[in-house]
C-alpha cells in the first residue's frame, strides 16, 4: 500500500519553484503530460504520458503542479477546449495505466485537495 501524502510547506514552496521554472514553457503550449499525434496535432494521442525521474519528492511535486496546470487551464482556456472532458480523460488514463508512480499520486492527491475544497462552498 502506498503511504499517504503529506503536503508539507516545503513540499508547497518546491511545487512554487517548479511552476515558476514550467509555466513559461507550458501555459500557452500543449500540457506537458499530454501527447499529441506527431501526424495530427489536433488530435490527442495520450492524455497521461510521463515518466518519474526518480526523485520521489520532485516527481509528487511535479504531479501537483501538474493538476494545478490542468485546473488553470480549465478556468482559463475557451474555444474548443471542454475542461471537464479534459480532467475526466485524464484521471480515466491515469487509473487506465494503474501502478502510481509519485507524479500520478501528487496529481491525484492535488485534484482530490481541490475536489474537497469546491465541496465546501
Amino acid at each position: 500500500m502506498t503511504p499517504p501524502i503529506e503536503i508539507s510547506p516545503a513540499m508547497l514552496e518546491r511545487c512554487r519553484l517548479l511552476w515558476d521554472q514550467l509555466v513559461p514553457q507550458h501555459i500557452r503550449g500543449p500540457l506537458p503530460f499530454v501527447r499529441v499525434d506527431a501526424d495530427n496535432p489536433d488530435e490527442i494521442a495520450s492524455f497521461w504520458e510521463v515518466a518519474d525521474s526518480g526523485d520521489e519528492w520532485d516527481d509528487l511535486s511535479r504531479g501537483l503542479f501538474y493538476a494545478e496546470l490542468l485546473v488553470h487551464r480549465a478556468k482559463t482556456v475557451r474555444g474548443n477546449f471542454d475542461p471537464f472532458r479534459m480532467i475526466h480523460e485524464v484521471t480515466l488514463a491515469i487509473a487506465r495505466k494503474g501502478n502510481p508512480g509519485p507524479i500520478e499520486r501528487g496529481f491525484l492527491a492535488r485534484i482530490a485537495m481541490l475536489a474537497q475544497v469546491a465541496s465546501l462552498n
